[in-house]
């Protein structure tokens, strides 16, 4: 971990589903077939608020979306799991999946340097949003202005997870 984080964050806690103690949740990970039944989550980063999936569910909602609905250990009622509503589901670092070579976690791209020209400094990464078509990163730049940048091949030559750098092919046209 880049960050010295010993976890990451994978999604969030929904609204109740039904009266037995199931939730909504959104999921934030790439990794979503990686997260099973009797694996341990926690509801803080820190990883001391352990909470356990006791089943999961998928649905499908409008032929489009899927959702995802877990029933943790010890949450059998509606009232239980609206206390958790709103929580962020972390994973321990340990375990992760493995990542293949020359991949990294979109969240990692956070407080890189955006270099231009392959040595001029033009801002830094303050977050990363993902929308339907890509993800954009969320740049400061020198001169304090905001940006997003498309994190496509269009603009992005290499990206340097280990020194926190990104160097781009080109600033996006509408700036």
């Amino acid at each position: 971990m880049s960050r010295g984080n010993i976890s990451r964050a994978i999604g969030v806690i929904g609204k109740p589903f039904g009266i037995d103690g199931y939730v909504f949740v959104n999921l934030f990970t790439d990794y979503p077939n990686t997260i099973e039944k009797n694996n341990t989550l926690y509801l803080d980063e820190n990883c001391s608020k352990k909470i356990v999936i006791q089943d999961i569910k998928n649905l499908i909602y409008k032929k489009i979306k899927k959702r995802i609905i877990f029933k943790f250990y010890n949450f059998n009622t509606k009232q239980s799991v609206e206390q958790i509503k709103g929580s962020i589901l972390f994973r321990h670092y340990l375990d992760q999946p493995n990542l293949k070579e020359d991949t990294f976690w979109v969240d990692d791209l956070v407080d890189s340097n955006i270099l231009q020209n392959n040595e001029m400094l033009y801002g830094k990464v303050i977050k990363v949003e993902s929308l339907y078509s890509n993800d954009y990163l969320v740049v400061k730049t020198l001169k304090g202005k905001i940006e997003n940048i498309p994190f496509i091949e269009d603009y992005i030559d290499r990206v340097l997870i280990e020194k926190k750098i990104i160097i781009l092919k080109k600033i996006p046209e509408y700036f």
